[in-house]
């Protein structure tokens, strides 16, 4: 079985690989995302992604759905590696 832990990839099937990943999540600081007001009650972070598992095989099409703004494009950014921080 093949493991994803911060956008690395370990072989280990013999016909094949999986990219894994567990308890992925992604939070963005306060000011690289817009907002109407800075009060006081306004979040520092908002998360993104939380705590997410789950699996893609080699050979296998997959389909990541979801309403616009739920994360698809972060999640496989994070997952290929291309979100490190």
């Amino acid at each position: 079985m093949n493991k994803v832990k911060a956008g690395r990839v370990t072989d280990t099937l013999s016909d094949g690989f999986q990219v894994s990943w567990n308890n992925l999540s992604y939070i963005v600081e306060k000011s690289s995302f817009p907002c109407i007001s800075y009060n006081k009650s306004t979040p520092k972070m908002r998360v993104i992604l939380k705590c997410l598992t789950g699996s893609f095989n080699s050979s296998e099409l997959t389909a990541v759905m979801g309403p616009s703004g739920a994360g698809k494009s972060t999640l496989l950014a994070c997952v290929c590696g291309k979100q490190t921080r």
